[in-house]
């Protein structure tokens, strides 16, 4: 029984983690994006790859060097 509930704890936290993290990389991931260091082409990345890239060293699509990039503001 002490198991279970040790298990059932666990759980809690993490359903209760992504309830709180996911709206907010959701939200990062559509009002930021990214400009090349090496090159200055201006990318958005997905939700996944925001949400397991938080340091943003990332790979341009345009010229596909890896960089510590340039992260912006979204103009809408």
């Amino acid at each position: 029984m002490h198991l279970l509930v040790q298990v059932l704890l666990v759980l809690g936290t993490i359903i209760g983690s992504c309830i709180i993290v996911l709206p907010l990389v959701i939200w990062h991931a559509n009002t930021h994006s990214y400009i090349c260091r090496k090159c200055g082409h201006e990318f958005s990345i997905s939700v996944l790859k925001d949400l397991v890239s938080p340091h943003k060293l990332l790979k341009c699509p345009n010229c596909y060097k890896w960089a510590w990039q340039k992260e912006i503001k979204k103009i809408k």
